[in-house]
């Protein structure tokens, strides 16, 4: 999937459009091709984490359902995000992940688990393990370390996509497209003619 939304990236890259709800998709696409990209990568590197990296693991499922999803693959994040609190003893995450979970999943098994976990949850609201993560607050999630950038935090940006990073990966390969620079002085996309 990484590979066909980066594929979307290029083709959007090199084309050109005459109008204005041309370019308009072509941007959709692209911010769209952009989160799923980041949030699937996310996914990978929490499966990739060994057991004892508990922490990180919850982490990583929670920053995965920031990312910007279509509602029908954004509950695959936060139930992952849900199960995984609840399994960690982090109840009060585990209730935020299914309130979320249930504003998009009514009903049906899925709902009826959320709803099971989060009245579990409730009862005990507290969370054993500390991560870095607060859900009411607004943030980017750098592209390249998995970690939240806050407002007001420095921060660089990639051209092309509009991926951010933290200030520290300035200069390096972009992780999203794999064929621009981090923070590099460019215009951005020119589609339009």
């Amino acid at each position: 999937a990484i590979e066909s939304f980066r594929k979307v990236i290029y083709i959007i890259a090199v084309i050109a459009v005459d109008n204005d709800e041309d370019e308009q998709k072509a941007l959709e696409a692209l911010s769209i091709a952009r989160e799923y990209i980041l949030g699937l990568s996310i996914e990978l590197q929490r499966r990739s984490l060994g057991a004892e990296e508990v922490q990180r693991n919850l982490e990583l499922a929670a920053y995965f359902t920031k990312t910007k999803l279509i509602p029908s693959h954004r509950v695959n994040a936060l139930q992952v995000a849900m199960n995984q609190s609840y399994k960690h003893k982090n109840f009060a995450s585990a209730s935020y992940f299914a309130s979320e979970f249930l504003k998009i999943v009514t009903s049906g098994p899925r709902a009826e688990q959320a709803q099971k976990i989060k009245a579990k949850a409730d009862t005990i609201a507290r969370d054993a393990i500390e991560i870095n993560f607060d859900p009411y607050v607004d943030f980017d999630i750098c592209a390249a370390t998995y970690t939240p950038i806050y407002k007001g935090s420095p921060s660089v940006s990639e051209a092309l996509t509009g991926a951010k990073y933290q200030a520290s990966e300035k200069g390096k390969l972009d992780k999203i497209t794999l064929i621009t620079s981090i923070g590099a002085p460019a215009s951005g996309l020119r589609i339009r003619v």
